[in-house]
């Protein structure tokens, strides 16, 4: 044997002081040896675990590009949506207005004009505009006979010339 540092000498057999027959590794290529087939078996195992990840990956962002185009597609029909509702309200309220406005008498065109957010609010204007119509019309002329008639008027002048 060799000399008091435990290691053996070239060409001497090592004796296993251990009697459980535990031999312990003395160099990085043994254990690399003796670990080799165990990190082959784990990495087989994840590579098996994951071998579907790419097939996964595509329809996750197939999934998500349609995600995103639905999205899309409601934000657009939530927006038409919306406009629609405002023009059939906007209708409403003048087929509403105009509908007061036959009702009280008041000219088509007069059917816009009225003021209000509420139909009461409608009728009580349009009740004011029939109002001021009504009876609108200039008065006739009542004609004086005392009052002098004038030399230059075009009656006159008319009734001279037949």
């Amino acid at each position: 044997m060799a000399e008091n540092n435990n290691a053996p000498a070239p060409g001497e057999e090592t004796t296993n002081p251990n009697p459980d027959g535990f031999k312990p590794i003395e160099t990085q290529e043994a254990f690399d040896a003796l670990i080799k087939d165990r990190i082959e078996r784990a990495q087989n195992a994840v590579r098996k675990e994951y071998q579907d990840f790419e097939t996964y990956k595509s329809k996750a962002e197939g999934y998500e590009t349609k995600m995103n185009e639905f999205t899309k597609q409601i934000t657009d029909l939530t927006a038409e949506r919306d406009q629609l509702k405002g023009e059939i309200s906007k209708r409403e309220t003048a087929a509403e207005k105009s509908r007061i406005a036959r009702e009280y008498g008041l000219p088509e065109s007069l059917a816009d004009r009225l003021t209000g957010s509420k139909k009461e609010d409608w009728e009580e204007d349009a009740k004011a505009l029939a109002a001021l119509f009504k009876d609108q019309r200039p008065p006739y002329p009542q004609p004086n006979p005392a009052d002098p008639i004038a030399e230059n008027s075009d009656l006159l002048r008319l009734a001279r010339e037949l």
